[in-house]
This record gives C-alpha cells, sequence and structure tokens, in this order.
C-alpha cells in the first residue's frame, strides 16, 4: 500500500464520512461505484468514495487510460415526459404493464438526454454551432464526468427536472438543512396537481390541513411534512376533481402524491411546474432541454458556477466515463 495525503483522507473519511463535507468538495456520493483507490491487501472500501486530486496520485490511478480535465458548473434543464425514469440504473427502465393494448418501455432521463433529439439550443459557452444535427452531449454540455438529477420525479410525474455535474449544487438544492441557505432561503418547488374530490379554497378541510399543519405521510417516508408553502385551486376539471397549485420547501419521497393521500385524495396527475422564484420551463415542450446560463444558475439557485476537476477512463477511441468531478 502507497500512503499518500491522499490514502490518510480516504481512510479518515471513510471512517467519519460527511455529506455536507463531500459535496462542498464536489466529492460525489451517489454512484454505486466503488474506487478502490485506498486498499489494503483484499480490503477494499464499501463507500463509493472519492478525494480532491493534487499534485501526486496513488499508483493504482497512474495508468495512460485515465485521463483528468477541468469542467465548469454545468445544469440543464429538461421536460420530463411521463414514462422516463429518473434514475441511472436500466433495470428500473424495465417494461411497464400495456397500456391501451401496447406495451410501453421506460427510458431513463440520462439516454434521453444523452440521445440529443430534444436538445434546444439558444446559445453555448463551448463555441460549436447548435444546429448541427450531428452535436454530442460532451461537445454541447462540456460535461465528461458523471451528472446527477437534482431531485427526482417519479416515473408518472412530468415537468421540470435540473440536472448537473456539481454535487455541491446538487447538495444545495436538495438539502434545506444546508448551510448554504442561511442568507437565501430555500429553494422551493411548485407542482400542479389533479386531486380527487372537489375542494374548495376556503371551505376544505384537506387543503386547510396541508397549509396549517402539514400531514404525517407515515414514518418510512420521513413523518410529518412541514406546511405547504403555497396551495391555491385553480379550476375543477369535473365535478369530482380539482386542479390546483402547490409549492413545498422540502423534498420527500413522492411527497406530493403521500400528501394528498394523508388527507384522503389522491393524485390523478403530477407535473412540476417551477423550481425557486423564477425557473420555468418556458417554451419547452415535453422531452425537450437546454443548458441553463451561468447567470440562470446564480439567480435561480443561488449557487455560483465554478471550476471543477473531473477524472474519467479512456478505452482507446471511445471514452468510457468512470469517475466524477471534483472542486478545484
Amino acid at each position: 500500500m502507497i500512503v499518500t495525503k491522499h490514502t490518510v483522507l480516504c481512510f479518515f473519511l471513510a471512517a467519519v464520512p460527511s455529506k455536507s463535507f463531500l459535496y462542498h468538495h464536489n466529492i460525489p456520493i451517489l454512484s454505486q461505484e466503488v474506487f478502490e483507490v485506498c486498499h489494503d491487501g483484499n480490503k477494499f472500501l464499501r463507500f463509493p468514495l472519492y478525494f480532491r486530486l493534487h499534485e501526486q496520485l496513488p499508483a493504482s490511478t497512474q495508468n495512460p487510460g485515465m485521463e483528468f480535465e477541468r469542467e465548469r458548473t454545468t445544469v440543464i434543464l429538461y421536460n420530463k415526459p411521463r414514462n422516463v425514469i429518473t434514475s441511472h440504473s436500466k433495470i428500473d427502465a424495465a417494461p411497464t404493464s400495456p397500456e391501451n393494448g401496447k406495451e410501453i418501455l421506460r427510458t431513463t432521463v440520462y439516454e434521453e438526454i444523452q440521445s440529443m433529439t430534444g436538445y434546444v439550443g439558444g446559445g453555448s459557452k463551448h463555441g460549436i454551432n447548435l444546429k448541427d444535427g450531428n452535436i454530442s452531449f460532451e461537445s454541447a454540455t462540456g460535461i465528461r464526468s458523471k451528472w446527477h438529477a437534482i431531485g427526482r420525479l417519479d416515473v408518472d410525474t412530468t415537468g421540470l427536472l435540473l440536472l448537473t455535474n456539481d454535487g455541491g449544487l446538487v447538495h444545495h438544492a436538495t438539502n434545506p438543512t444546508s448551510e448554504s441557505h442561511k442568507d437565501s432561503g430555500v429553494i422551493t418547488k411548485t407542482y400542479e396537481a389533479l386531486i380527487m374530490g372537489h375542494h374548495d379554497d376556503e371551505s376544505s378541510p384537506a387543503l386547510k390541513q396541508i397549509r396549517t399543519i402539514g400531514v404525517d405521510i407515515g414514518a418510512k417516508y420521513g413523518g410529518w411534512t412541514k406546511p405547504s408553502q403555497n396551495l391555491k385551486v385553480l379550476n375543477h376539471p369535473t365535478p369530482k376533481s380539482t386542479l390546483v397549485s402547490i409549492t413545498i420547501a422540502e423534498g420527500k419521497n413522492r411527497q406530493v402524491r403521500r400528501m394528498f393521500h394523508g388527507v384522503h385524495s389522491g393524485v390523478m396527475k403530477l407535473h412540476r411546474s417551477k423550481i425557486g422564484q423564477k425557473l420555468t420551463l418556458g417554451n419547452l415542450e415535453e422531452g425537450e432541454w437546454r443548458i441553463l446560463s451561468e447567470a440562470e444558475v446564480l439567480e435561480s439557485l443561488n449557487w455560483n458556477t465554478r471550476t471543477l476537476d473531473t477524472i474519467y477512463q479512456q478505452k482507446g477511441r471511445n471514452r468510457k466515463k468512470k469517475m466524477k468531478s471534483y472542486k478545484h
């Protein structure tokens, strides 16, 4: 075993892992992969742990197939359609049950975006022709490292989904208790939900509970939610249904669906329409996506884009991404 400052740091973090520390330094922890840099015989770290790169690397990473490059924080705004999974795993994208007599195959948001079929240009910081139909994902975004969704949308939920290569931004935007919110406040999410039953703004006990005290969605899913930031009735499509707009500041698993279920209603359709105070889908159609400008990232997410050190493994001419990004 080669002992370096990287090895010491790796063992220290493995013993006392801190999510806030890892995300602040853009050390990804969402992957199921384990980068076996710090090792002793056959004992490998069972934690997907990475560290900052400096002058020297352990011998296990010093091979001609490993390349290093700097990226900038990049944020993708995607209008997610139904039956697209927010997951890196192709197992989650297995065929669904038949609908309307046809078998529907679920794909992942990463596959859909990387196919470039829904890419909408509008200026590029990479100096490329956005009208070129053969443009690659890497050329358009500058992303060659691992990237993740900033909060998930379930398979049946449509609308605004953000994805980024910056782990710090993921933590900042999805963790309401993050220290980065002290001055700017929590980033909210707004949804339009078609719910069961006829509910009026003023007289509905269910809506009143969601507004005032929150809902117990079960200990398994985080217990009591906080009251909604905003909840209003938009219209009644039928005598037995209500379309509402709801804004929340948390991100518990399937929270909006579980909240309405907890007050004896149910969500028939769910669409995320806004993140923060200003970020909306605009003119994007379902399946389309674009890259946010650095000004939009700062204004909408209160995050300063930054330079990231990235690592990836190259095999011949086809580069296989193996690692993620690091704050420089």
